[in-house]
């Protein structure tokens, strides 16, 4: 009986343990504010795309033959070429820059010219959005590889949402731990 008691408590501990080694929260103003992070710091933080199952997915339509592709797939839709650019949930970026409005350049990609903007959403507790240079009801746009009409990329969403930004919220902590567990004294008779 101990023996499956001691298996059992094994297998808590090791769920427990793989279950907290990613928590992620999203990034938001009041993270900002109550860290107290200017650039500097922003850029020391690991950041994710998403926090489960939301991808990014950028698209756009290839005008002419010539049109290079930065960093995706070429997709053929009712004759028409396309650039998809998938960047998975849980994807890990690092700040580039911090523009003048406070929004946060992000770079998921091992170069810098693959750039995406992130910033407070009013509408959700300032967390940080997918920055859209231009929306429609039902169509977001933004730049990827660069500034300009050939680097204007369609955002494809699930029910309409805007991928998130999100962080692990202990590396947000400037709390260095030192510890030891005592093995206790026996008494001497």
């Amino acid at each position: 009986m101990k023996k499956y008691f001691s298996i059992l408590i094994a297998l808590i501990a090791i769920s427990m343990t793989f279950s907290s080694c990613k928590s992620l929260s999203q990034f938001s103003t009041e993270l900002i504010k109550k860290h107290d992070l200017d650039e500097t710091r922003l850029k020391k933080i690991q950041f994710y795309n998403g926090a489960e199952k939301t991808p990014i997915i950028l698209e756009k339509e290839l005008k002419n033959s010539n049109t290079s592709i930065i960093k995706g797939k070429l997709v053929i839709r009712d004759g028409q070429e396309i650039d998809r650019v998938i960047i998975k949930p849980g994807t890990k970026g690092a700040v580039f820059t911090v523009d003048s409005t406070g929004n946060l350049v992000v770079c998921f990609s091992a170069d810098n010219k693959n750039i995406l903007t992130f910033g407070p959403d009013a509408t959700k507790q300032g967390n940080y959005i997918l920055y859209s240079i231009k929306n429609t009801k039902k169509e977001f746009f933004v730049y990827y590889g660069g500034y300009g009409e050939s680097n204007k990329y369609k955002v494809i969403t699930s029910f309409g949402d805007m991928p998130g930004l999100y962080l692990n919220l202990k590396q947000l902590s400037d709390k260095k731990e030192n510890g030891r567990v005592e093995k206790g004294r026996k008494v001497r008779r």
